[in-house]
């Protein structure tokens, strides 16, 4: 029995065998730690060219929106400097006592209305991309719709012009009550074009920032 015991391997101990397995164990941990590090950087990378080109993709609608809306503007100021023109004459024609006459004299002024799109603007507020865009040039661009907007506001003056207040004996056709009304519905109309002809000239302004000089008309 004491033969057969003696003919038998002796067990190594644990601590021999780990010794020997440890480089072989930290390949193997190193392996998986760098499939999961690249594994984790390609999702990020991956992640990051997506937003990069929704970035890019946004930026582009946001500047074709704003040539869009600048082109637009151009037609608004050539109808609103015509407009000023025309009340412009009509006043001296009234203050040299002359009655208004239907057709040229009329007091309904043909006005082209600004109508701006935002919705690129929004949208990239909506789906956050605009914390991609550069910060100075994200400033610019959000001067100019709120420019945009202050515009539209001062145009309503324009298009729903208030009334002045009833001058007595106005309703007497060709009477100097009547020519005093129609020359103080003129000048309050005149004034809320200049208005807007100020606020349109700071409009293109903003939009000049971000987009550049206009090219000159053809």
């Amino acid at each position: 029995m004491k033969e057969r015991q003696a003919s038998l391997p002796t067990a190594r101990p644990l601590r021999s065998r780990l010794r020997e397995k440890t480089p072989e164990i930290l390949i193997e941990a190193s392996s998986v730690v760098l499939a999961l590090l690249l594994a984790f950087g390609a999702n990020a990378w991956h992640q990051h060219d997506q937003e990069a080109r929704l970035a890019a993709r946004a930026h582009q609608a946001i500047v074709a929106e704003l040539h869009g809306n600048r082109d637009q503007l151009d037609g608004t100021r050539a109808s609103l400097d015509a407009a000023i023109l025309h009340l412009r004459a009509v006043i001296a024609s009234l203050a040299a006592g002359k009655p208004l006459t239907q057709g040229s004299d009329t007091i309904g002024i043909a006005f082209s209305p600004l109508l701006p799109s935002s919705a690129a603007w929004q949208t990239a507020q909506a789906t956050g991309t605009v914390g991609d865009f550069d910060y100075a040039w994200t400033l610019k661009v959000a001067r100019a719709y709120e420019m945009q907007a202050l515009f539209v506001t001062a145009q309503q003056r324009v298009i729903y012009p208030s009334t002045p207040a009833a001058v007595p004996g106005m309703e007497q056709a060709g009477s100097a009550a009547q020519r005093m009304f129609e020359m103080l519905q003129m000048k309050h109309e005149l004034l809320n074009m200049q208005v807007l002809s100020s606020f349109c000239s700071a409009l293109e302004q903003t939009y000049g920032d971000v987009l550049g000089p206009a090219a000159p008309p053809a």
